[in-house]
């Protein structure tokens, strides 16, 4: 009898010295990471469906935040807003890895938008009206225009082949010169909503693969996304620098060595602005928990947080937008089965250690017999 009993107390020892990859956390919603205004991750997500209205996009997308599950937009079965709050309520506290995979999230994302300043600072002096685009290329286009046009039949080539060549890539500058007016007036706003946002959406693109692709797709789908655009005006910006880089060389040997060089300082200036483009993407964001626990993306509507058998899915099912209740039961920090969430055992394992106990207690009854 000493011997089952000493087994079975290793036995239960084991189980109760058992603990989650993940913590038990519960949902603070006073914390600053999930409410407040600036930094707040459900707080985020409310200002951007704020946004959506004005945009056009309600319809597109749910109608408030507290019922988007964009994973694919076909969602995983558990609302965008409950994941998150799993997410929050690691970060509220301070818990591990969770804090230190969105602090390294936020620093990708941050890195992302720096690109993105840097690109606006590159491009503020070439575009607008007052622009050196626009300011060299009408110069050109008035070269091409008073001095090789008129001369042009009785000089013949290569003369004439220069004024073609001068009269495009003026009408390219010029283009180029709105083009990049447009988009310094128009992302100087949005990357500082970007930049904002981020708290929110690295908070969600890092709850599943799945998540991530959704934002990759919004950002910088070419077709799609709301700042891929910039990827094919790289294209554009290149071939521009090309012409001019050769066209500065021509002007050179035709005695314009101050517009040949105006030329070749706005090719190095769109060389710069390519250079910065190539670099733009969506950033490397870390799906939470997958390195301390599976590779079931704890925080997904498939994965199962506390590793208890239940989805994080068939937990939100249960709670119905709770949010707290929701953290606490998928954390594993209130007990959770589907048929009797009430039942008074703190944990599966507790509701094992009873089991091996009655046993235990049965075993020495007979043995006493």
């Amino acid at each position: 009898m000493k011997k089952l009993f000493a087994l079975t107390v290793i036995v239960l020892m084991g189980v109760a010295s058992t603990g989650w990859a993940l913590p038990e956390v519960t949902l603070d919603e006073n914390c600053p990471q999930w409410s407040d205004v600036e930094v707040g991750i459900n707080a985020r997500g409310e200002s951007f469906w704020f946004l959506l209205d004005p945009l056009g996009l309600i319809g597109v997308l749910p109608e408030t935040w507290a019922e988007a599950d964009l994973e694919g937009f076909t969602g995983d079965g558990c609302l965008d807003q409950l994941q998150v709050a799993l997410v929050a309520a690691n970060v509220c506290v301070g818990a591990e890895p969770v804090t230190s995979e969105y602090a390294g999230n936020l620093a990708a994302w941050a890195a992302m938008i720096a690109k993105f300043n840097d690109l606006l600072d590159g491009a503020g002096p070439l575009g607008g009206d007052t622009g050196s685009l626009a300011i060299n290329g009408a110069a050109l286009e008035a070269f091409a225009t008073g001095t090789l046009d008129p001369g042009c039949v009785s000089i013949g080539e290569p003369y004439c082949t220069y004024a073609a060549q001068c009269h495009a890539v003026a009408a390219g500058m010029l283009d180029a010169a709105d083009t990049l007016g447009d988009f310094v007036a128009d992302y100087t706003s949005y990357v500082s909503v970007f930049a904002g946002l981020g708290y929110w959406i690295c908070a969600m693109a890092g709850t599943s693969e799945a998540m991530s692709q959704t934002w990759q797709f919004l950002l910088f789908d070419p077709d799609e996304g709301i700042v891929g655009a910039v990827g094919e005006a790289g294209v554009a910006l290149a071939e521009l620098s090309g012409y001019l880089h050769t066209l500065a060389g021509a002007l050179g040997g035709l005695g314009q060595a101050e517009l040949a060089g105006a030329l070749e300082a706005d090719a190095n200036a769109l060389d710069a602005l390519v250079a910065i483009i190539a670099t733009i993407g969506w950033p490397e964001i870390t799906i939470y928990g997958t390195g301390a626990k599976t590779v079931d993306e704890p925080f997904s509507g498939p994965g199962d947080y506390n590793g208890n058998g239940d989805t994080n899915a068939q937990v939100a099912a249960a709670f119905d937008g709770d949010l707290v209740g929701f953290v606490e039961a998928a954390s594993g920090l209130t007990v959770f089965y589907p048929g009797n969430p009430a039942l008074p055992i703190t944990s599966v394992f507790g509701l094992m250690a009873l089991v091996g106990v009655t046993a235990l207690g049965g075993t020495i009854v007979l043995r006493k017999k």
